[in-house]
């Protein structure tokens, strides 16, 4: 399949989508072998959801089987991982591993074993929606609104089915947006460059905007698609960037489209924008959690021509991925670590600390 890179990148060159050395020093933390087992520890979550799975194989000794075999499978690759020699040219990183986990579940027969529980989520989250732009409506400052909407983002990002630590609390009914919106770290968060972003969205409005979305239920719902909104009534016109393939609980571009529809039966912000084709949701040619803006669709990239923002949200594809990479225009990563190995990575920080990384365009 033909792929493009994304006009907005500084430097196709020296772009790097990885942000973390998975294979660093012997002295260095995370070890190789504690980078592989963050991955390792999602194996009980994901055999779950593909033993539920009735869509995919409707008979349930077939499934359970299945599933058996994804497990093994995916162990055994990973204990293969762990010696370096395996690396061949191949260097590890959390692309290869989040592809690997990808490839075998679809080869056992599981193209998108979250769908049942993103659907379900999605519709929660709508039902709390009205109520919540209410409240950021009713914020009259607007450095104070914008940070509401950044720590909004912080709390969707928690609905993580990808990530060990979140996927214990969701099946143990622990996530909550606005208990975790009370509970954020405090600032100064793990990167926090919000006063900076502060000044910048003092100035003139975007002229258009790109914003990568991550998962569904609270986190596009009730976190991203408010931020997007209030680009919309600066003036903004906002392309939303999901993925075309399922991944874990990733909100995919079919999934995206009547959500929007539906917040624009109520919502006369976003009906406007859609309306006006102000408001579009584009695929991005993606298939993975995480997101490497060298090989995108050629047409998402060049719808892509011309903004002058992009948003980067969540822990794969703001993170683990696209942290460091640098654009020609003003660029936003948004997300919560929830791994402590990205914590460490990242100097320290706490479990659920968040990251706000604000970097001008050039002058």
């Amino acid at each position: 399949m033909r792929t493009s890179p994304l006009p907005l990148l500084s430097n196709v060159a020296t772009y790097q989508a990885n942000t973390f050395n998975y294979a660093p020093a012997p002295d260095v933390r995370p070890t190789r072998a504690e980078w592989i087992d963050s991955f390792r520890r999602t194996t009980s979550e994901f055999r779950s959801r593909v033993e539920a799975d009735v869509a995919a194989i409707p008979d349930a000794a077939q499934r359970c089987a299945a599933a058996a075999e994804f497990v093994d499978r995916f162990t055994a690759e990973l204990e293969a991982l762990e010696a370096p020699a395996s690396d061949a040219g191949d260097p590890l990183c959390c692309l290869k591993l989040c592809a690997l986990r990808d490839r075998l579940l679809r080869e056992a027969g599981f193209p998108d074993c979250f769908k049942a529980v993103k659907a379900a989520e999605n519709a929660k989250a709508l039902t709390l929606l009205p109520a919540l732009l209410a409240e950021l409506d009713g914020v009259s400052d607007p450095q104070q609104r914008l940070q509401a909407l950044i720590e909004g983002v912080f709390a969707g990002n928690i609905f993580d089915l990808g990530a060990a630590n979140t996927a214990k609390m969701f099946s143990d009914g622990g996530l909550d947006f606005h208990s975790t919106r009370a509970k954020l770290q405090a600032r100064p968060w793990t990167v926090d460059n919000f006063d900076a972003l502060a000044a910048r969205w003092a100035g003139p409005p975007h002229a258009r905007a790109v914003m990568f979305v991550d998962n569904s239920g609270s986190d596009v719902v009730l976190g991203m698609l408010p931020l997007c909104r209030e680009l919309l009534k600066r003036g903004t016109a906002v392309l939303l960037a999901a993925n075309s393939v399922p991944s874990i609980n990733d909100v995919t571009a079919a999934e995206l489209a009547p959500i929007c529809a539906a917040i624009a039966a109520f919502d006369p912000v976003f009906a406007a924008a859609l309306a006006e084709g102000r408001l579009r949701v584009l695929a991005t040619g993606s298939d993975l959690p995480v997101i490497d803006l060298a090989q995108l669709s050629p047409y998402f990239c060049e719808q892509c021509e011309g903004c002058d923002l992009v948003i980067l949200e969540g822990m794969g594809r703001g993170i683990e991925t696209n942290l460091t990479a640098v654009f020609k225009c003003d660029a936003l990563c948004l997300g919560m670590a929830k791994h402590w190995e990205v914590c460490l990575a990242l100097g320290g920080g706490p479990l659920f600390g968040c990251v706000c990384r604000f970097q001008p365009a050039p002058q």
